[in-house]
């Protein structure tokens, strides 16, 4: 069965508890997901869990454009993962709903407990979990703890410690920060799996011999310059090719005769 992605709207508005199961409740937990990371995992892991024995549907509740990207574009460093990347993601670990937000200016100075007066009123929830320091509402009002206090009596709540790699938490900021250091191991290592860059949806410019395509306008992370090992796949599981790849002044260049066209992922190794 494929995930169902639902927009904010429509899911705090009135009329939709018969169409989407409202006799179930939901096992959820709350996110950007940027990288569906080793941290993120053991939250989709919980939900799923939790879901399975308490025949609850798992979903998710996220966001089409980091938050960080509207608030503080000036500092904002790029995406690890387009929307396509996350969903296809969160869905092959079985997640059932994936509710989307389009954050904004105007959504921003929502409360913390406004947020969750949202959830209680318009859907039943049985079951949140959230990382440890989860923050949400107006300049982020509200922490984990706050959050468990909101959502009581009558939703289950956890709030579960980072996931460590060494000494320090994994988190998509320290995922960013070794990609933007080429330590694409590193990067793999916190992710779980390669990181990889995909290209579907963004301008491709042909010059001479080589394709490249900008990262930075596409609001991604991008790598430190130089070459780079990779697989290029045709799909995030597709055949591939082992080659090398540039990154040069926020572009991403690949040989045209590697090149295959439509949708193709380039995958650090």
């Amino acid at each position: 069965m494929s995930m169902r992605i639902l927009s904010w709207e429509d899911f705090t508005g009135p009329g939709m508890g018969e169409d989407l199961g409202e006799e179930r409740s939901r096992a959820l937990s709350i996110g950007v997901f940027d990288g569906v990371h080793r941290g993120h995992r053991r939250l989709i892991e919980k939900i799923l869990r939790h879901g399975r024995e308490n025949n609850r549907i798992p979903m998710v509740i996220s966001f089409r454009q980091s938050p960080r990207r509207v608030l503080a574009p000036a500092s904002w460093h790029g995406d690890i993962y387009s929307l396509r990347q996350k969903l296809a993601i969160l869905e092959s670990l079985g997640v059932e709903e994936a509710v989307l937000i389009d954050f904004s200016g105007d959504f921003s100075r929502i409360s913390g407990k406004e947020f969750v007066d949202l959830l209680k009123k318009r859907r039943r929830i049985g079951y949140l979990a959230v990382g440890a320091n989860f923050r949400c509402g107006y300049r982020l009002d509200t922490g984990a703890d706050r959050l468990g206090e909101l959502v009581s009596p009558g939703i289950e709540f956890e709030a579960l410690p980072p996931v460590m790699a060494g000494e320090h938490p994994v988190s998509s900021s320290r995922i960013r920060r070794a990609i933007s250091e080429g330590n694409m191991g590193l990067a793999s290592e916190l992710l779980g799996r390669p990181f990889a860059v995909d290209l579907e949806g963004l301008e491709v410019l042909k010059t001479g011999g080589v394709f490249s395509w900008d990262l930075r306008a596409a609001s991604r992370i991008i790598p430190r310059p130089g070459r780079y090992p990779v697989m290029l796949r045709q799909g995030p599981s597709g055949e591939g090719i082992q080659t090398e790849v540039s990154v040069d002044r926020g572009r991403l260049l690949v040989d045209s005769g590697l090149y295959g066209g439509g949708g193709t992922f380039v995958e650090f190794r």
